[in-house]
């Protein structure tokens, strides 16, 4: 779900008057208040999973040059993330403070408006959806319509009060993707009702059988029917998944001996087998671990509709729904959730 939003957030830049007679080149340069000592300015480029790490220098300056193909929506990361819109012929320039990059933020230079606009979209959909995710794509399908509908209506507000400096183009381009944006907007809308139908709290839980044990054997879901089940979908390949692995170690560790099962259920490849072994091993990862049949075609993992992970899932001792969701291992709400529940 985070990967599509990010999508849906950050549409790429084609073209815009503020880039016209561009260079091969793109150039990025800022002065950030509070610098972190020895910490980089990175750029994460999603569509090739490549990162550029810009160095800051004791006073909080940084600069670097990309020779870019075409417009590229990256993710920017020091004490926290944003995202910066780069195309050739850009000289864009940006301050903030590490302490409050989302309050302190600022964009000037060649490339400005575009961040500005992309940014002041950013943040109206971010208002928009709150911080209750589920409960906003729960939402019932006339009212989330609507919400939608006047989310774009302010967008195209802004996007035509800076018509002349994007250019007819890129505002041609930013139309037409609101079509598709509502779209894919609709279509989580309709998921999570379904979602809401289909898992709630208290329901059973989908099944898997005979998934393949890192020890040894087959597993399924019933044979741990007596205990809470803790369970992670990830993958060798999944940053994220990697990222939450010593959280879920802590955590075992915490809860061993407790009435729950930590079940990590990877949906590598099958010809993965080996990669998944020796990932285990070598960075010690505790509790069940078992391979999906299918990947991420497995009955089990469509049946919670997953389209991203990680992703945690707790059901109770009956088998029955407790969250299909769960916060992560690395949030403290989890063990919240844990705690409410006596384990």
């Amino acid at each position: 779900m985070r990967k599509i939003l990010a999508v849906a957030v950050l549409f790429g830049l084609i073209s815009c008057n503020e880039t016209q007679g561009q260079k091969d080149y793109a150039k990025i340069s800022g002065k950030i208040t509070n610098p972190i000592e020895g910490q980089a300015f990175r750029l994460f480029n999603p569509e090739t999973s490549k990162m550029r790490l810009l160095t800051v220098d004791k006073d909080g300056n940084f600069s670097d040059t990309l020779h870019l193909k075409k417009t590229t929506s990256f993710s920017a990361a020091y004490s926290g993330y944003f995202g910066v819109e780069l195309a050739n012929g850009m000289d864009l320039k940006l301050n903030f403070d590490s302490k409050n990059i989302s309050k302190t933020i600022e964009f000037s230079g060649n490339g400005s408006v575009a961040n500005k606009y992309m940014r002041e979209k950013s943040s109206s959909l971010g208002k928009l959806i709150g911080e209750d995710y589920v409960g906003f794509f729960g939402t019932e399908k006339a009212q989330f319509d609507k919400a939608i509908d006047e989310h774009i209506a302010k967008v195209s507000t802004v996007l035509n009060d800076n018509a002349n400096e994007l250019g007819p183009e890129f505002v041609a381009r930013e139309k037409a993707g609101f079509a598709d944006f509502k779209k894919d907007m609709q279509v989580q809308n309709d998921k999570q009702l379904k979602i809401n139908k289909n898992l709630k709290p208290g329901m059973k839980s989908p099944q898997f059988a005979n998934y393949e044990d890192y020890k040894g054997g087959k597993k399924s879901l019933s044979d741990f029917k007596g205990k809470y089940v803790f369970i992670d979908l990830w993958a060798t390949w999944c940053g994220p998944c990697k990222y939450e692995v010593p959280f879920l170690i802590d955590l075992e560790k915490k809860y061993h001996g407790k009435n729950i099962e930590f079940v990590s259920i990877s949906i590598d490849r099958q010809k993965d087998k080996e990669k998944w072994k020796k990932m285990i091993a070598k960075e010690g990862m505790t509790g069940t671990h078992l391979l999906a049949d299918k990947e991420i075609d497995s009955d089990f993992v469509k049946a919670y509709y997953v389209e991203a992970i990680p992703q945690f899932i707790l059901l109770d001792p009956q088998g029955n729904i407790v969250s299909n969701n769960t916060p992560r291992p690395s949030e403290p709400e989890l063990i919240e959730l844990f705690d409410s529940l006596g384990i």
